[in-house]
């Protein structure tokens, strides 16, 4: 398995983990992520950290095309707006 792969496949794990423990990464832990949308706790993340150059309305259609209707920019801002930033922290330092 290529340095690559191996770095993914951890990636994806931690974030699997993180998203069955995710009262810890979210501001308001009764109320945030807790029901069914478009974007899910992992979506959310994973759609910042693969963001590159452009728009986010892009970034979001390019990560999420299997969706029948996109979430809108406005959708993804409010979602990214429940996320505390030990989320990123305990991503990338577990990397």
């Amino acid at each position: 398995m290529k340095h690559a792969q191996k770095v993914k496949k951890r990636y994806l794990t931690i974030l699997n983990d993180m998203a069955k423990n995710r009262d810890s990464y979210v501001k308001n832990p009764e109320k945030d992520f807790t029901r069914k949308r478009k974007l899910s706790f992992q979506d959310t993340i994973n759609t910042i950290v693969t963001y590159d150059a452009g728009s986010i309305g892009r970034c979001i259609k390019r990560y999420i095309p299997k969706i029948e209707k996109t979430p809108t920019t406005s959708a993804f801002l409010q979602q990214q707006k429940k996320l505390k930033l030990s989320a990123f922290q305990t991503l990338f330092l577990q990397i």
